[in-house]
């Protein structure tokens, strides 16, 4: 067996390489890379991995996870699935050279012209994380089809999320038991918007996520290199996102207020990110400021009630019906170590401001989407300070509620990875349905129109008892884990 698997695994990688060299489709022999190399961890670690090698484990399992949809699932990703062939092919950061024909009739929504250079109306600094995975099929000069851009785009952001799948471990575990640690791991993995968006598609999304790991980690260890870490963090959530400066002042003032001496490292780590972004800036647009910050201010108005209250419960944008697991770390601010309770006051108040800040967004339903896209950052810090708050679930004896809440959570993300998502392009329709429950992924399975809608009604229901027997029997193993 143990033969078997190295074997399959050397094939699979022959296999990538040679679809990466031909223009090929690339994520199945990936997704046969990443499932031959878990059988090998497997075998390797006396069939126990999730004891001898946690992280590889919770990181193998995910990017199998995440390749094992065979789908690409992305619209705002193209300029960053773009711009690695751009920057490696043309030698520049404008987007002149493959506008056509990936855009044409289509570049008033993601191109911005300064001057004669035409620029991408989103953030950059993903597509500049994922040029190693470019680097390739540009060399061999693989024909550049519409289907080879979703794999490569689905490819970098399952490898780039897992990633920070492997530092949100490495951050929980500073923090936690090892058994806390890789259940709210497995959590981040596969109940976030890391499995449902970040991973299927080159959104900014899986970058921020990344950050955010990066900053808990540092923040939480006291070695040489913790400062550097955390401020690394703060510069590639900020380079991906722009509205990530909540959460980057929030690591900021934690830094000021608890550990003081660390921040000349924290500030050196957090201006590698910014300098090569803003250098990108300011060169094009001569400010220092992405480039579609006008148009992106512009779909700002007046606070919207509605928005507010929706983003936190309707069953369609609602974080809670989402990912309710996250909503534990809410309680890192009344922990009795000063430093938890400092880290969940700092970043509790981020999480409150950047939602009366995206309240304020007109668009904030976020398209033709799956949940409250813009709130995966959000998730990810939240479910990061839950690694700290082991002991309060126990002393509250809440631990059945926990694991329910984060099956609940991998369920749901799980049907938005593999199914299509329910919802409208018509940004009203969006805000009008909001509060529909038979909306919500899992009971829109039953929805004659919904994604099982071709099955008959009696299969529906049968799909349904299944994914909430799944859920059961997966809150239990989430228990058995933290044991």
């Amino acid at each position: 067996m143990l033969r078997a698997s190295q074997s399959a695994l050397a094939l699979s990688l022959l296999w990538l390489l040679a679809a990466l060299i031909t223009g090929g489709t690339a994520w199945t022999p990936a997704f046969l890379a990443s499932a031959s190399a878990w059988l090998l961890l497997f075998l390797k670690s006396n069939r126990k991995p999730w004891e001898k090698h946690p992280a590889a484990f919770c990181a193998l399992s995910a990017l199998a996870a995440y390749l094992s949809t065979f789908r690409w699932h992305g619209g705002d990703d193209i300029t960053n699935s773009l711009f690695p062939i751009e920057v490696l092919k043309y030698h520049t950061l404008q987007m002149n050279d493959v506008i056509s024909p990936w855009l044409d009739g289509k570049s008033h929504d993601f191109i911005v012209d300064v001057g004669p250079h035409r620029l991408s109306f989103h953030p950059i600094f993903t597509g500049i994380l994922a040029i190693p995975f470019y680097i390739i099929p540009v060399l061999f000069k693989a024909p550049i089809t519409e289907t080879f851009l979703h794999n490569m785009s689905k490819l970098s952001a399952s490898c780039l999320v897992t990633l920070s799948v492997i530092v949100f471990y490495r951050a929980a575990a500073a923090r936690a038991s090892k058994g806390w640690a890789l259940a709210t791991t497995l959590i981040y993995a596969f109940g976030t918007f890391s499995f449902s968006i970040s991973s299927q598609a080159l959104f900014q999304h899986g970058a921020t996520q990344l950050g955010a790991a990066l900053i808990f980690w540092g923040l939480a260890t006291n070695k040489d290199w913790s400062g550097f870490i955390a401020g690394l963090g703060c510069g590639v959530a900020l380079a991906a996102r722009g509205d990530s400066v909540f959460f980057a002042v929030a690591a900021g003032l934690y830094v000021l207020w608890r550990k003081p001496k660390t921040l000349f490292r924290f500030i050196l780590g957090a201006a590698g990110p910014i300098a090569l972004i803003g250098s990108y800036w300011l060169y094009y647009t001569g400010k220092f400021a992405e480039p579609g910050t006008a148009n992106q201010l512009s779909g700002f108005g007046p606070f919207q009630t509605e928005a507010f209250f929706a983003l936190l419960a309707s069953p369609t944008r609602g974080l809670i019906f989402f990912c309710p697991a996250a909503f534990f770390g809410l309680a890192a601010a009344f922990s009795k170590e000063k430093d938890e309770r400092a880290l969940g006051v700092c970043f509790i108040l981020a999480c409150l401001g950047y939602w009366f800040f995206v309240s304020h967004f007109r668009a904030w339903t976020a398209g033709m989407t799956f949940g409250p896209r813009y709130f995966a950052m959000l998730a990810t810090v939240l479910l990061l300070l839950s690694a700290g708050v082991e002991d309060w679930v126990r002393r509250k004896h809440l631990l059945a509620v926990w694991a329910a809440a984060g099956a609940f959570s991998i369920v749901t993300h799980a049907l938005g990875a593999y199914l299509t998502w329910p919802g409208s392009f018509n940004l009203g329709i969006q805000e009008a349905t909001a509060w529909q429950f038979s909306l919500h992924p899992l009971l829109n399975t039953l929805r004659p129109d919904g994604a099982l809608g071709k099955l008959p009604l009696f299969a529906r229901v049968v799909v349904l008892a299944g994914l909430l027997f799944f859920a059961r029997a997966l809150a239990k193993t989430l228990r058995r884990v933290v044991y």
